[in-house]
């Protein structure tokens, strides 16, 4: 370990990131659309109004909605958008992955000369 990885301010650091970047943000933004939604959309049209009478049911229904349409978008993302990109990236930038994707191949390599030498 270095100097900086046993530092508690660095640590701190770390985790408030991990926490606010990951966590709290996505909350706080989250609850925030659907507030600033339902005020200025949803209150100011009668036949969204009718429908949604609270914002806890709107929030109920969007929350649904939202849970579905998101794991939709990521399953499509990690199929056919960007993510098979940015981990052929992110493969290739770091030299760790190969040296262990190189390993693996070695290794699978001295395998299937034991299983030939075994049937």
């Amino acid at each position: 370990m270095n100097e900086r990885e046993n530092n508690l301010f660095w640590r701190l650091w770390f985790y408030f990131r991990r926490g606010h970047g990951n966590y709290l943000s996505f909350i706080v933004s989250l609850t925030t659309f659907v507030v600033v939604v339902y005020q200025l959309g949803v209150r100011n049209i009668p036949f969204l109004e009718q429908l949604f009478p609270n914002m806890w049911i709107f929030a109920a229904f969007f929350g649904v909605v939202y849970l579905f349409a998101t794991v939709f978008i990521g399953w499509q993302d990690m199929k056919r958008g960007s993510y098979p990109a940015e981990s052929a990236i992110t493969f290739d930038r770091h030299p760790r992955f190969s040296e262990q994707y190189e390993a693996i191949k070695r290794i699978e390599e001295r395998l299937e000369k034991i299983e030939k030498k075994i049937r």
